[in-house]
């Protein structure tokens, strides 16, 4: 039996170390979605939901590296929707796929100014319009307009910076002003993913 001596042990750990420093750095998603029944899902969520009388809303519990959220996903009028909680249940956000066309033409410009300067190749896969203080059952009932109240820009993009091709989530405001850029890594599927 070879016995390993402490200064090899000691730079294994700071390499460890190291290497999970400068991963962080890189700005790096990493999520687990599982689905789950009702019952498992917090109270006030499941409260917000039902107020809308949706049929067929699927729920997942999506566990990252320092949190953990539930999301309820359906269809409704042929769109994909994804209402995102904290686990005490507060609504975080609500996501909505859309075609990358019904982006507003100077916000897609500006969006892909900014994919073509980071990426040698890429493929937009998936765009989300995303709502942080908007209401589900006004956005439903259209009491507001989809593209007039204050969103972002959420797309996965299968991206290549150096010699990989790489999924990436990238966030952009309503008129295409880059906001952040995660690798996607390990994640089971996708937001919208049924």
């Amino acid at each position: 039996m070879q016995r390993i001596s402490t200064p090899k042990i000691g730079s294994a750990i700071c390499i460890a170390v190291l290497l999970l420093l400068s991963s962080s750095a890189f700005g790096q998603k990493v999520e687990r979605e599982s689905r789950i029944k009702s019952p498992e899902v917090p109270e006030k969520a499941l409260e917000y939901i039902e107020q809308t009388s949706l049929d067929k809303v699927k729920w997942y519990r999506e566990t990252g590296l320092e949190s953990i959220s539930f999301e309820a996903k359906f269809k409704h009028e042929r769109r994909w929707y994804s209402v995102e909680f904290s686990e005490e249940g507060v609504l975080e956000d609500i996501e909505i796929e859309i075609d990358l066309h019904q982006v507003p033409e100077p916000t897609r410009e500006s969006i892909d100014k900014y994919l073509e300067a980071e990426f040698k190749r890429h493929r937009i896969k998936k765009v989300q319009i995303q709502y942080k203080q908007t209401s589900l059952q006004a956005l439903i009932k259209e009491e507001v307009s989809k593209t007039d109240s204050p969103h972002a820009f959420e797309l996965v993009v299968k991206g290549k910076k150096s010699r990989l091709m790489k999924l990436w989530e990238v966030a952009f405001s309503s008129t295409g002003k880059y906001i952040s850029i995660d690798q996607i890594l390990n994640r089971n599927s996708t937001h919208l993913e049924y």
